[in-house]
């Protein structure tokens, strides 16, 4: 994916961010400090707004580098080489050199970042359970987070 910038590697696979992820960024975090956490959260300073969501917005493209990993590493075990994983505007995309060479790996493949992200759905609904009576900007955190992982591991199922 040209225009993109490289901002790491993990599992020996480059990590990389398209200029357009940054309109996306954008948006969710001013959609979650604007909208989203002053709406259900009416007590907060506007500074908590601002960190939970640029810290939600961080949380949420990490969401997606897992989810996108996972099909990534699952691709690699089954001898698929990656080439790259670039987030972009509508989410992210992991470049494979070659198809599958089975019906088996390509389903393991396939199902893997719909859970990965069920996985993170419930570590984040854990978190949520666990820290909103304590922390409820923390919970608010898990909350926003648990439900949008679902969201995207049931988006993720749709072609199946």
């Amino acid at each position: 994916m040209g225009n993109s910038l490289a901002i790491g590697r993990l599992f020996g696979i480059p990590l990389r961010l398209h200029y357009s992820w940054f309109v996306i960024f954008s948006l969710v975090t001013i959609s979650l400090s604007w909208e989203y956490f002053p709406a259900n959260y009416p007590r907060w300073s506007d500074g908590e707004y601002w960190l939970l969501g640029i810290a939600t917005s961080l949380l949420f493209f990490a969401s997606v580098i897992g989810h996108e990993l996972a099909h990534s590493v699952v691709s690699t075990i089954n001898g698929v080489p990656v080439r790259s994983i670039t987030l972009f505007i509508f989410g992210g995309v992991a470049r494979i050199s070659r198809e599958a060479t089975s019906p088996r790996a390509e389903l393991a493949m396939a199902l893997a970042g719909p859970l990965c992200s069920l996985l993170l759905s419930g570590i984040f609904g854990l978190i949520w359970f666990l820290l909103r009576d304590v922390s409820e900007p923390l919970g608010a955190l898990g909350f926003w987070l648990a439900w949008i992982n679902l969201l995207l591991a049931m988006f993720n199922l749709i072609p199946g």
